[in-house]
């Protein structure tokens, strides 16, 4: 049997091809696209990334900056607050309608866009200083379990602080 050349020579060019193509493809790795988010975002901070690492019983509030946005705002709270990575023991004698304050020292770099979550024993309070020249406007939402959050907004001078306390029913209030 003899086989045709004219037909053999397509087939055999058209072999070398694939086989040089196959032999020549690279696999290309894409890097692995990351997009931000709460959770993500919050566990870089010293303190709890959710509401659900706060012990039973305690309220779960979270801190948003109001005012300036676009900005990162260093501020420095005083209290109990637990999962946070505290630095040194604070004091801080009762004021007004607040308890006496005995905690440590906790330095957060808070944004507009991004919450920050912290647990709050009931009953206490915390004391945040603005570390900032200018003024701060921030929201503190405090809520226990799945129950409604209790919102206040609270204007703070630059270089100032304000004493928060969070009521049984995870109220927050401004101390007089």
């Amino acid at each position: 049997m003899k086989i045709n050349s004219y037909l053999t020579l397509p087939y055999l060019t058209l072999l070398c091809l694939v086989m040089l193509m196959v032999s020549c493809s690279k696999e290309v790795e894409t890097p692995e696209m990351l997009t931000p988010n709460v959770t993500l975002e919050s566990t870089e901070r010293s303190c709890v990334p959710d509401c659900t690492q706060c012990p039973q019983d305690f309220c779960c509030c979270l801190i948003e900056v109001l005012d300036p946005t676009g900005m990162f705002v260093q501020v420095q709270f005083c209290g109990n607050m637990p999962g946070c990575a505290g630095t040194t023991v604070c004091s801080i004698s009762a004021t007004g309608n607040c308890p006496e304050i005995n905690g440590r020292i906790y330095l957060e770099t808070l944004d507009s866009g991004t919450p920050f979550f912290y647990c709050q024993e009931k009953d206490e309070a915390i004391r945040i200083t603005n570390a900032e020249p200018f003024d701060v406007t921030i929201r503190i939402s405090c809520f226990l379990d799945d129950s409604t959050p209790s919102i206040t907004n609270v204007l703070i001078p630059g270089f100032d602080s304000k004493t928060i306390f969070v009521s049984n029913n995870c109220e927050p209030e401004e101390c007089n």
